[in-house]
């Protein structure tokens, strides 16, 4: 089990990643010294298509009109994709994280 687990791990490492998964992790640890692996920890994930969404956030077009947990237009054409797709996806990763928020709350 351990070996496995270490040859996992090596597999994950030897990726080579977009560079918007070093963005994402920037912004993660904000003034936190920079961690080696969480670039590759965030690629094994996430899609490089649901980091993009990450790494644009927030949407400075957003208003209360457009719904809680979705996105204008405008961001969604930012990130070059289809308006729909992109507020489904937002919906997923606000939800999710939103559950992570609510779910660690009371540790």
């Amino acid at each position: 089990m351990e070996q496995e687990l270490k040859e996992q791990v090596n597999q994950i490492l030897q990726k080579n990643l977009d560079e918007v998964y070093f963005s994402v992790a920037e912004k993660i640890l904000n003034d936190h010294p920079k961690s080696r692996y969480l670039p590759w920890m965030l690629a094994h994930k996430m899609s490089p298509e649901e980091a993009r969404v990450i790494d644009a956030l927030p949407d400075k077009d957003w208003t209360p009109e457009v719904g809680e947990l979705k996105v204008s237009k405008s961001f969604a054409e930012k990130l070059g994709m289809d308006f729909f797709i992109r507020c489904r996806l937002a919906h997923y990763l606000r939800s999710t994280l939103a559950a992570r928020n609510d779910c660690c709350a009371d540790k």
